[in-house]
């Protein structure tokens, strides 16, 4: 899995703009994600919202949006996505997020 770590985040951006995930290089086909989950495995942010969205360079249905608020300055957060398709297949993907010190 290749570790995958967003822009950082401004602890008093709240809620943060969408940070967005393409799975189709997961070799997915044309299977659409039904369902995305986010997990925050260390680190204080919040997750907002989770949902599958249209973002660049995805196949429709195959990128998801995540939104965050909070996270302390100069941590780096751990997050677990967790997307099903529609024939029920699970991926996952650990994606860092830091939190810019002010």
């Amino acid at each position: 899995m290749i570790k995958k770590i967003w822009p950082a985040k401004d602890p008093q951006e709240n809620p943060s703009l969408p940070y967005g995930f393409n799975w189709t290089p997961r070799n997915i086909g044309t299977q659409q994600i039904v369902s995305i989950d986010t997990t925050v495995i260390s680190g204080s942010v919040t997750v907002d919202a989770s949902t599958v969205a249209e973002i660049p360079n995805a196949r429709t249905g195959q990128g998801t949006a995540h939104v965050f608020s909070g996270g302390v300055d100069g941590e780096m957060c751990e997050l677990l996505l967790t997307a099903t398709t529609e024939d029920g297949s699970v991926m996952q993907q650990t994606v860092y997020l830091p939190i810019r010190q002010k």
